[in-house]
């Protein structure tokens, strides 16, 4: 069972997918928003729900239970194309305060989930940022239709894995990751999504119905639900619960071999 630590976790789709598997356990959430974290006590009323990944950085001592993984669906709106796009310089860019906790705790794995236009802004930067702590990395483009929803919805999808400490031997250890990468890339790309048809694994997920299962933008269908503003808001900048289901299914393989 590997240990999850969720920043930025919106309505929780990310623990929802993970966890699923039967392979992942979330230790601890970080979310600042009001409605999003009444969701997140809802339904997983003994984890700790923390407000701020600023104050996780700058204390190592917060989050004290060893973790495996990290992921974060960071703010997309620095990046996103109905935004001002200003990146790196946008104060709500929390990247920086990410990898801070990264570098601290040496998580095993990475799984980050952002818009598309984060590649030209800030992607470079990441994975540099990422190397440079012995991270191996894939990036994926997704879209929710992949996994069955009546949409397109493309994502970035970036899944980082820990390389084990920079020794003496770097060059030795350099060489060891290059293979690493390759059984890696190879391992993702050819289990996660091959359809949406009955063989697909998607099919083995079971949505819980407080995702708001529906064919009108996830939502309940009627008026009233359509108008709730939190709602609306917390599903436009969610991940798809599936997707991350997927992609932990893969990581249980690569862990265990089966």
């Amino acid at each position: 069972m590997l240990k999850v630590l969720d920043l930025c976790s919106g309505i929780g789709g990310f623990s929802l997918g993970l966890e699923q598997t039967g392979f992942f356990k979330t230790i601890a959430f970080c979310e600042n928003n009001i409605f999003c974290k009444k969701i997140l006590k809802k339904h997983w009323d003994n984890i700790p729900i923390y407000d701020n990944i600023i104050n996780i950085a700058n204390d190592p001592t917060t989050i004290k239970e060893k973790f495996e993984v990290v992921v974060s669906g960071l703010p997309c709106q620095p990046y996103s194309l109905a935004g001002n796009q200003k990146g790196k310089t946008d104060n709500r860019h929390l990247w920086n305060y990410m990898f801070k906790i990264i570098k601290q705790k040496k998580p095993t794995w990475i799984i980050f989930e952002n818009v598309p236009n984060f590649i030209p802004l800030a992607l470079d930067d990441m994975l540099l940022d990422l190397e440079t702590e012995n991270y191996t990395t894939e990036s994926f483009i997704i879209p929710a239709c992949s996994v069955g929803a009546p949409h397109k919805r493309n994502r970035l999808w970036v899944i980082g894995r820990f390389m084990g400490d920079t020794t003496s031997n770097g060059r030795e250890k350099i060489n060891s990751s290059k293979k690493e990468k390759s059984i890696f890339n190879k391992s993702f790309t050819g289990r996660m999504f091959k359809s949406s048809g009955t063989n697909s694994s998607t099919h083995k997920f079971k949505l819980d119905n407080w995702f708001f299962k529906s064919s009108i933008c996830g939502v309940s269908n009627g008026i009233p639900s359509r108008l709730d503003k939190n709602r609306i808001e917390a599903l436009g900048n969610s991940v798809v619960p599936q997707i991350a289901f997927n992609i932990g299914l893969t990581i249980k393989t690569l862990t265990h071999g089966r």
